[in-house]
């Protein structure tokens, strides 16, 4: 019977061991698989932040373009509004002014103070005979003025 129980304690010791590398490789799995866990989880959060900035971009982006959008509306309603050629034209033009002034083409109180005369319908060959002379000199004079302006 006493070699029995080395036997025992033989097939204990062996099944000690296995057990042991059981518990090891148990352990190393479960080791593995809450790194994986952790590792899932750590790409998620980095894709989610990313998704997050992406979409405020976008977001950002959008009102940009809906405040453009708002500024050329309000400026159209305002008669402001100018395209790209428009607004390189008008700077040209004003290149040109400045440039003849510089050079002496132009007074500086010229592109101030000009005002188109207001044309003056009316018929220019009526009969000045008859109409005229029936006028007082006051009228006939302040019509003159009118029409030297």
């Amino acid at each position: 019977a006493g070699g029995g129980e080395k036997k025992d304690e033989k097939v204990s010791a062996k099944g000690k061991l296995i057990a042991e590398r059981l518990a090891r490789q148990r352990e190393e799995e479960e080791r593995r698989r809450l790194e994986e866990e952790a590792e899932a989880r750590r790409i998620a959060e980095l894709e989610a932040a990313e998704e997050a900035e992406r979409k405020r971009k976008e977001e950002e982006k959008e009102r940009k373009k809906q405040k453009k959008r708002e500024k050329i509306e309000r400026q159209k309603a305002e008669g402001t509004y100018m395209t790209k050629a428009q607004k390189q034209k008008a700077a040209l033009a004003a290149q040109r002014l400045e440039a003849m002034k510089a050079a002496g083409m132009l007074s500086e109180e010229a592109g101030q103070a000009v005002e188109k005369k207001r044309p003056v319908y009316g018929n220019k060959r009526r009969g000045k005979g008859k109409k005229e002379e029936e006028k007082p000199k006051e009228e006939q004079e302040e019509e003159e003025e009118e029409e030297e302006e």
